[in-house]
């Protein structure tokens, strides 16, 4: 059985009551205790992103990657054309902070894929807005793909989705080894 996603004083004062509860042989609070147990589900995925030039971002995100403007306070919140949504922020030099990165320009810490159905055209119009990018690649599952930059140095990738049958794809390498 998992683990609710709460805090952990939470699970441990949990534990030490059905830790106890075992001590007397109380089966049915353990039950009762399990029961009251709620799981969190995660919600909305959000993932924000490190930027030099806050308002060159925006305009970078919204004229080449499509994305809609939602809200801009300090940090931003763009909507994909997919409807996923994305932060961008400044990074800061407190380690304290949530916006903290650390050198994240050395260390990319993160790898950010967009699936596109036509990579060549993709690539072309990246090109053509000035992006820098990679060379298409055949990628370890089979699906092109290619690197490319937004203004700040942060690493994409786009990947084209040609809807390879991967069980298929295993079991043809299987049978030929």
């Amino acid at each position: 059985m998992k683990l609710p996603a709460l805090n952990g004083s939470f699970i441990t004062l949990t534990c030490r009551i059905v830790k106890k509860c075992m001590e007397y042989n109380c089966k049915f609070i353990i039950r009762w205790c399990l029961s009251k147990m709620e799981y969190v589900k995660a919600g909305e995925f959000h993932l924000g992103i490190p930027v030099e030039d806050f308002e060159g971002s925006i305009d970078w995100y919204i004229k080449v990657l499509g994305c809609e403007l939602v809200w801009k306070m300090g940090i931003a919140q763009l909507k994909l054309p997919s409807g996923q949504k994305i932060g961008i922020f400044c990074p800061e030099e407190d380690e304290s902070s949530i916006w903290y990165v650390g050198n994240y320009k050395s260390h990319p810490h993160f790898s950010i894929q967009f699936f596109t159905t036509d990579i060549r055209r993709l690539r072309d119009e990246l090109i053509a807005s000035g992006v820098q990018v990679g060379e298409i690649e055949r990628g370890g599952g089979g699906d092109d793909m290619m690197m490319f930059f937004d203004p700040s140095g942060n690493r994409f990738w786009a990947i084209e989705d040609s809807k390879i049958d991967r069980v298929k794809q295993a079991k043809d390498l299987l049978q030929q080894s």
